[in-house]
């Protein structure tokens, strides 16, 4: 594996800020399949913001990630707001898609201006950077059921 990932395994462990297991599992699958021409930043600090993992090829844009150790058999929505449940109650709780949607946003309408004068002239500008959220703790087919009234894609 090529030295393309930030902070760098040796340095992770010694971070005072741990990854989820969720974090690291999707870290060590980008760096062994993704090609060697992308860069993987987990957690890195953007403008206040903390996305959980950005891959990034300066050929082809970047994705962010948002990724949850859930166990979604807890999670639930009510029209548009989510849920956890536990033993105490339910309670609302922030939408991942919004809050990678947020990232997105952050980076492409103050850290990076030029893409965001980009996405001013043509929509297509757009697919320069995409998001995603990882579920470590569920399947593909949980995943989308539970959050099948936000997927556009």
């Amino acid at each position: 594996m090529a030295n393309r990932i930030f902070p760098s395994w040796e340095q992770m462990g010694e971070l005072p800020d741990k990854f989820t297991a969720g974090e690291i599992a999707l870290a060590r699958f980008l760096d062994k399949y993704l090609p060697e021409e992308w860069q993987i930043y987990i957690q890195p600090f953007l403008n206040g913001h903390r996305p959980d993992i950005i891959v990034f090829n300066p050929s082809v844009g970047l994705t962010i990630i948002e990724v949850k150790d859930w166990n979604l058999v807890h999670y639930h929505f009510d029209k548009d707001t989510l849920f956890v449940s536990n033993s105490k109650g339910s309670y609302p709780i922030k939408n991942p898609v919004y809050q990678v949607e947020q990232y997105r946003e952050n980076i492409i309408g103050q850290l990076i201006p030029d893409i965001g004068e980009k996405v001013d002239k043509t929509i297509n500008a757009l697919g320069l950077i995409k998001t995603g959220l990882y579920f470590h703790n569920a399947t593909t087919a949980s995943a989308k059921e539970t959050f099948k009234d936000f997927s556009k894609d």
